[in-house]
């Protein structure tokens, strides 16, 4: 009977969260760990993934208990005392709402690329990379020579790395030119104020018509 009422209250508060669209109320570090949740699904491989192997991590647990507060995520624990965690439990419509605004979903060519590298958890020397995994495009992007790229990398706070490049002409018309410190300061100023609205403000759904939105994860 318990259970039950536990049921039908976890459906309430999500039924809320989906009407009134709490995810886009999330910061950046919350939308990508809730995304990468609703991705992994399984208890062993958000562990391995989001805590790099550390169920204590309490800079995580901080991101994730703010993310169940409101309402998007809740986290099925067993019985007081042990309170261990038995899986983690979203709204079913997170699935497909994250696939079709956050996800690429036509099949025209890109000259962009936007990559999530996964942390090595398992490096044992230091020749292995610190950062290794695969991906297959969902498109195929095009990138060619002759063309002067940026590039962007963010650390997220479990570990991994968002990597984007694009064409810098994507951004400003300048002149070919050296590393992003050797330019002028006004394209200095423009590449980082375009990087910094890809990381505050694409991952919470301002880009939703732009076919370039999505990062592969590694």
């Amino acid at each position: 009977m318990q259970e039950k009422i536990e049921q039908e209250k976890i459906k309430e508060n999500f039924a809320e969260a989906i009407q009134k669209k709490r995810w886009l109320n999330l910061n950046s570090e919350e939308f990508e760990i809730l995304k990468e949740i609703v991705r992994l699904k399984n208890k062993s491989l958000i562990y391995k993934e989001i805590f790099n192997g550390d169920p204590y991590d309490k800079t995580i647990w901080k991101i994730i208990n703010s993310i169940e507060k409101k309402g998007l995520l809740f986290i099925k624990r067993e019985p007081y005392p042990s309170l261990g965690v038995i899986k983690f439990i979203f709204p079913e419509q997170l699935e497909k709402i994250f696939e079709e605004k956050y996800e690429m979903t036509n099949n025209e060519n890109l000259n962009n690329l936007k990559l999530i590298l996964s942390k090595n958890t398992n490096k044992k020397q230091t020749n292995q990379p610190d950062y290794s995994g695969t991906f297959i495009l969902k498109r195929p992007v095009n990138l060619n020579s002759g063309i002067k790229y940026v590039y962007g990398g963010w650390i997220n706070p479990y570990g991994s790395i968002k990597l984007s490049i694009l064409p810098q002409d994507d951004i400003y018309q300048v002149v070919e030119h050296g590393d992003i410190d050797y330019e002028p300061i006004y394209v200095q100023n423009v590449l980082n104020d375009f990087f910094f609205n890809i990381n505050e403000f694409e991952l919470k759904g301002k880009y939703d018509d732009d076919e370039n939105n999505d990062w592969l994860n590694l």
